[in-house]
């Protein structure tokens, strides 16, 4: 159930600005395959498109693949066959962990946000963007070593309203989060006028945000694994995983390891 969220508390309001609109598709996956070392695909025939409106969560077994799904996406990486196209004006903002954990420590957050154009992002917008996100006072002027995880990750995504995004790309985002900010992040989500796609094992995030699931399924015996939308709803996607395990034992007390 739902926990009572005071979204007149500033810490808790959480606000993506959103970029002008852009007609679909902004990015297209035409017929992809994927793998990291030759002879050893990780997915292939997949065939997906994003749009502006687009509310999709990434799930899937661990090491199925699920962030380097997001990789080809942004164009990290490239497909070992097929295209991934995206809109000549599209921009696309990307949290992961690992952006949180290459932060200068020593550098407050407003200096963070002020280093990130060559010509400098004023005082004023940097506090502005760390307010959206409950960054303001000492919190925004003390170093980010001295930062909770949950605050780091209210910086990354100061950082990511900063940059006017199209499409939201979020790799595990409510780690460190507690629940009343789970609940903030999807309302924000929510009310953000654009797409996200995010990876995540969080529940509730995935209930309250997504309107689409991509299933991202390991490969068996030399075959590559696929990545399919589920055309049900989660919660039938956790039924069915739950019988699919019950013969293999990999459930134990109802719960599916390493799978959510």
């Amino acid at each position: 159930e739902p926990c009572e969220v005071d979204f007149d508390d500033p810490y808790l309001k959480l606000d993506f600005p959103s970029a002008t609109t852009l007609p679909p598709p902004c990015i297209s996956v035409n017929n992809v395959a994927f793998g990291y070392e030759e002879g050893k695909t990780l997915y292939r025939n997949c065939d997906f498109g994003l749009d502006c409106e687009s509310r999709v969560a990434i799930v899937g077994p661990n090491g199925a693949g699920k962030s380097t799904f997001l990789r080809l996406l942004t164009g990290e990486i490239q497909p070992t066959e097929g295209h991934v196209g995206r809109h000549a004006k599209l921009m696309v903002a990307k949290f992961t962990q690992h952006h949180i954990e290459m932060m200068n420590p020593e550098k407050s957050s407003v200096n963070h946000m002020r280093d990130l154009t060559q010509e400098g992002v004023s005082v004023e917008e940097a506090r502005k963007y760390l307010g959206r996100f409950g960054l303001s006072g000492d919190l925004a002027l003390n170093p980010i070593k001295f930062l909770s995880g949950g605050q780091k990750s209210r910086l990354a995504f100061a950082e990511l309203a900063w940059r006017s995004p199209h499409i939201l790309l979020l790799d595990e985002p409510t780690n460190h989060l507690d629940l009343e900010t789970i609940e903030a992040l999807a309302m924000a989500l929510n009310h953000f006028d654009g797409g996200v796609v995010f990876v995540s094992h969080d529940e509730r995030l995935i209930e309250m945000v997504a309107d689409e699931l991509w299933v991202v399924n390991k490969g068996s015996d030399g075959a590559p694994g696929t990545v399919k939308v589920w055309h049900s709803s989660y919660e039938e996607y956790k039924e069915r995983l739950q019988k699919e395990f019950a013969t293999s034992g990999l459930v134990t007390n109802g719960t599916v390891k390493g799978v959510k």
